[in-house]
């Protein structure tokens, strides 16, 4: 983030091809299948009880303009600090370097296929709600956040960056104002980063289908994409400590 934040200033980072999401590309698709995969989440949470009536009404409210906020959201503003984000920012993306697997010494990032201008909060939130286990970001989410701070303050610093750099306030903040985004990961990676997923269609072929429906005026068909059926207990724990992150911030 450091380096591509310099590089964007520069000009060096090309943003016909940087410059907007995938997801964002084809907002019609983007915003049926995340409509459609939130409404399936909606109805599972009509079977968790009461305790979760406002929650899911609060939701169900939110869905005729959830797929539209999540890809307006995508797309860093103007006057929001903005780096090049990797987009996949999960584990399985990560290349960990060290004798021992429980103290790395480095690491790299692989698969750079959907990556684009946003802002941390893309990554951030991408990271810690995907590949951070829900006891240690519930009770170290803050150190965690302000370890990401120093870092990016550090390596600016060192690479002689003029300009301004976020402080621990601006990123939650930042993380605040873009709290769609675990919430759409909840419709969408959660589910497969924790799910069964044995039987559950490739993606690709799912997106090359509704591509070639969408030509053709057809109607886009997101069922064989029902990540629903795919939960278990662990996906519903993480679904509902941010679902109750979203009602607590407003973000529905």
């Amino acid at each position: 983030h450091a380096l591509t934040r310099i590089l964007l200033d520069r000009g060096e980072i090309p943003l016909d091809i940087f410059g907007k999401h995938i997801w964002a590309r084809n907002p019609e698709m983007t915003i049926k299948m995340v409509t459609d995969n939130a409404e399936r989440l909606v109805n599972v949470m009509k079977t968790w009880g009461d305790d979760w009536q406002e929650a899911t009404e609060r939701f169900q409210k939110a869905l005729p303009d959830f797929g539209k906020r999540f890809v307006e959201e995508l797309e860093a503003k103007p006057e929001e600090f903005s780096v090049l984000c990797h987009g996949d920012c999960w584990t399985n993306n990560m290349l960990f370097k060290g004798d021992d697997l429980e103290n790395p010494t480095s690491v790299k990032f692989l698969d750079l296929q959907i990556s684009a201008v946003s802002t941390p909060a893309r990554d951030l939130h991408y990271f810690l709600t995907t590949s951070v286990r829900l006891e240690v970001r519930k009770k170290y989410k803050n150190q965690l956040l302000q370890e990401y701070v120093n870092t990016l303050n550090s390596y600016t610093s060192r690479l002689q960056y003029e300009g301004s750099v976020p402080d621990i306030d601006y990123i939650k903040e930042d993380l605040r104002k873009k709290g769609i985004f675990p919430l759409e990961l909840c419709v969408s990676i959660i589910q497969l980063v924790t799910g069964d997923t044995q039987d559950l269609a490739d993606l690709e072929d799912v997106i090359k289908a509704a591509a070639e429906a969408e030509k053709s005026g057809k109607q886009v068909d997101t069922k064989s994409w029902d990540l629903s059926k795919v939960m278990n207990p662990n996906t519903v724990s993480i679904i509902k400590d941010v679902v109750t992150d979203a009602v607590e911030s407003g973000t529905i």
